[in-house]
């Protein structure tokens, strides 16, 4: 359609839709276009190797930069490529009117040195649009085994060789994947699933089957969000590992590694911890695929880690490590009986405790002496994080009298926490019990107690590690305080890593509050870049000083991650004065369904930019696209004016949603005025509304399933149903054809509706089950509008 005669019929419609429409036009909240990161894939590597990654993001332009920040990765900097990745077919379904995203893949590579350390490095985005937060990408010590579609039924189970970590993506509503393994027994086989722990949206339901299909009892943990099955398997044989998300959601955001490894799973230590320069002797608690736990001795000495570090019982056989804990105080394991005041276990102060809550119905008491005036902090949480225990404290006085109680439920990151001042000189009482005291209690539910001074101390924190700001502008960062030991004074925030053109106003938390905004002025002339600080706080009168935590996207929803929960940085992204807005008319216009409908777009261009702008579908949606395809459009320089093609599926739901409310948005690139290659990408201010009418066309297929014989040809005749809207021309071919699947197109000429196609099925595909074959047909109304219909047969080969 010519570009007048569809503003000419839009402006006809548009006035209908007035006269016809009682109740004005509501726009619903446009969603946010700053840059979001969601996903690589796979999300991990083996140690000397080099990673095809696909990097899924939302609303980023081309050559976006992807950074990493870890030992020993390095990676290619800029996304030029998308990846045009449909996953699984997902199922026909009634749309939803809720918000939805659609992640797009680009292609990039990673390098991983021999001695990279284990576990998480991370990586995030920048662009002149803005800059997204760190997500763990994790490097492995295993062979590395990548999904292959489709392997989402029992006999298309993928074989697997031990040990090796699975990668893989529930990339479509009905996907789920499997994966079959062949154990030596007697064995034992741990599967650990790493999902939530680095950010995925994935919630995962983790079954084991035996070739029939039927399910295998094993024994099962959760760390965090994640399951772990551990399977003995007695003798020779072959399971299937299968994985699915818990609802019918799925895309390309989904992702998941599964450690596979011979030996007992180790789900922790006691003691989970040990004092720097010092050695000590450790029980590491595993699971043998039965119930209950054993236990395995182990010696360690401190490596010179500050923090924690993993440990492994035997690293040759590839088992799982332990997270281990490095304490500033001595160490010290909870030794039983101790449930009662008389029975308590001496605490000295300071001190860190390791125990567990052995039993359902189990108390741990502790005793420790105070004089009157002494400040305690008291702190106790599951060890490692992602165990099952809940503690709760109560502290009491030597008559048993309870004088304060905390538990880790009722905090963000789940540490219970006292902070106490002794009312008298004596002995005082701790008594720990686990939430779900009396219903659930194992070996495994383990806690770390750490009691010290409470001296005058603070720590800082930040809810995001990301912070984005526009040329010109100012933007606000909210930076919070824990302080300890009575400490009030005011405490002042130092920003290390600020350029030129960027200043911070009155950064400083008042005396005795717990939060303060910092403002951040940016100058217009200031470069578009991402750059990395460091947030602290000074305590001038004592010169004491803090760095601030970060936390970054790896977290899942119990907050646990593969790693810290947080990173010592803050990521300043300047973005871009605005250099375009792209808008359209918010009315609904009618098109029928089964055809591509030219959607008017205009652009308004700002500050001089008239460069080529790309016009494509909008990565978030306020509702279902139920299926509807924006295609791309490009504007030329000096044009402000574009139609941007729609095509309408003849199976949307038209009863469910009668009405189309669609997101475009657009990106250019060009040179900044410190001359750097730049992108940005824009969101549409308006939506795209449309209504959709009947197909005036359908193809349909004689047969909707084919036996292909031995020479690999088959013909398929097909039948077009025509209205009289529809007299002309339509030409058939294959849409997104399977590997192996072939056809020259056929062709319906003026007023036929009876004609063949021949598929062809090259010789050297075998297929044990059928394969799905699209047909598309492509014709034009009168009036230029390009309609579509498709129709689906099924082939089956023969052997």
């Amino acid at each position: 359609m010519q570009p007048s005669i569809c503003r000419m019929a839009i402006a006809c419609l548009s006035a209908l839709t007035c006269l016809t429409h009682t109740l004005p036009l509501v726009a619903q909240p446009k969603p946010g276009y700053l840059p979001s990161s969601t996903h690589v894939f796979p999300a991990g590597g083996q140690r000397g190797t080099t990673v095809a990654l696909k990097v899924g993001a939302e609303c980023i332009p081309p050559r976006t930069r992807i950074h990493v920040i870890g030992d020993g990765v390095e990676v290619n900097p800029l996304l030029e490529r998308e990846i045009d990745d449909r996953g699984e077919p997902s199922a026909l379904r009634e749309p939803k009117t809720v918000p939805i995203t659609y992640p797009r893949e680009w292609a990039s590579e990673i390098r991983i040195a021999d001695d990279a350390p284990l576990g998480p490095a991370y990586w995030r985005l920048s662009c002149a649009q803005g800059g997204t937060g760190s997500r763990p990408f994790i490097v492995g010590d295993l062979p590395e085994f990548i999904e292959s579609e489709s392997n989402s039924t029992l006999d298309r189970a993928e074989q697997v060789e031990l040990p090796v970590t699975v990668n893989g993506q529930i990339h479509g509503e009905r996907d789920s994947d499997h994966f079959r393994f062949s154990i030596k027994g007697p064995e034992i086989v741990s599967f650990e699933v790493i999902a939530g722990r680095m950010g995925s949206s994935l919630d995962p339901v983790v079954d084991l089957l035996d070739i029939d299909g039927r399910p295998i009892d094993a024994q099962r943990v959760y760390v965090g969000s994640d399951p772990v099955l551990v399977y003995a398997a007695h003798t020779d044989q072959d399971v299937v590992l299968r994985i699915a998300n818990v609802s019918h959601r799925g895309d390309p955001s989904f992702v998941y590694r599964i450690d596979v490894r011979p030996g007992p799973y180790f789900r922790a230590a006691l003691p989970g911890g040990l004092r720097r320069d010092e050695g000590a002797s450790i029980d590491l608690l595993g699971m043998t695929g039965s119930e209950g736990f054993l236990t395995e001795k182990l010696s360690i000495v401190w490596g010179g880690n500050e923090q924690e570090f993993l440990i492994w019982h035997n690293p040759i056989q590839h088992e799982a490590p332990v997270r281990y804990s490095i304490d500033r105080h001595p160490v010290i394991v909870e030794t039983e009986p101790n449930a009662t005041m008389p029975d308590s276990q001496s605490l000295p102060v300071p001190s860190t405790m390791y125990g567990c809550f052995i039993e359902a119905a189990d108390k741990d008491t502790y005793a420790f002496d105070c004089n009157k005036g002494d400040r305690l902090r008291i702190e106790c949480r599951a060890w490692p994080p992602g165990t099952p225990a809940i503690p709760t404290m109560q502290l009491t006085g030597a008559d048993g009298k309870t004088l304060a109680s905390a538990s880790s439920a009722s905090t963000e990151d789940m540490i219970a926490r006292l902070a106490w001042t002794a009312p008298d000189d004596g002995l005082y009482g701790l008594q720990l019990t686990d939430l779900r005291f009396g219903a659930q209690g194992d070996e495994d539910f383990v806690y770390r107690l750490e009691i010290q001074p409470d001296e005058p101390d603070f720590e800082l924190s930040v809810a995001t590690d990301t912070l984005t700001a526009t040329q010109g502008k100012t933007a606000n960062l909210e930076v919070k305080v824990r302080r300890h030991g009575g400490l009030n004074d005011p405490i002042e925030l130092k920003f290390q890593g600020l350029p030129e053109g960027i200043k911070v106003d009155k950064a400083v938390i008042s005396k005795g509050k717990s939060t303060a905004k910092v403002q951040f002025t940016i100058d217009e002339s200031a470069r578009v870049e991402s750059y990395q600080l460091q947030v602290s706080g000074l305590i001038a009168e004592t010169g004491l000083t803090r760095t601030a935590r970060c936390q970054h996207l790896g977290v899942d929803s119990e907050g646990v991650s593969i790693g810290s929960t947080t990173v010592p940085w803050l990521f300043l992204s300047i973005q871009h004065k605005p250099l375009f807005r792209l808008q359209c008319a918010e009315a609904y216009l009618y098109a029928h369904r089964g055809s591509v409908f030219e959607y008017p777009m205009e652009i308004e261009r700002l500050n001089g930019f008239d460069g080529v702008v790309r016009l494509q579908r909008g990565d978030r949606q306020n509702r279902d696209m139920d299926g509807v395809q924006i295609l791309d459009a490009t504007l030329n320089p000096g044009e402000s004016e574009v139609d941007i093609p729609i095509y309408l599926p003849e199976s949307m739901a038209i009863n469910v949603q009668s009405q189309t409310q669609l997101y475009s948005q657009a990106w250019a690139s060009f040179i900044d005025e410190h001359d750097q290659p730049q992108s940005v990408l824009v969101l549409a201010e308006k939506r795209n509304m449309l209504r959709t009418l009947p197909p005036v066309v359908k193809l349909k297929a004689e047969r909707t399933e084919l036996t292909v014989p031995a020479n690999g040809r088959v013909d398929c005749p097909i039948i077009l149903d025509r209205t009289s809207n529809f007299p002309g021309v339509m030409r058939v071919t294959l849409q997104n054809p399977p590997p192996g699947v072939s056809a020259d197109a056929a062709e319906f000429e003026v007023g036929e509706s009876i004609e063949t196609i021949t598929l062809r099925l090259d010789k050297a595909t075998t297929a044990s089950s059928a394969q799905e074959v699209t047909l598309r047909g492509t014709g034009r109304l009168p009036d230029g509008t390009v309609a579509v219909s498709e129709a689906i047969v099924w082939l089956i080969s023969v052997n």
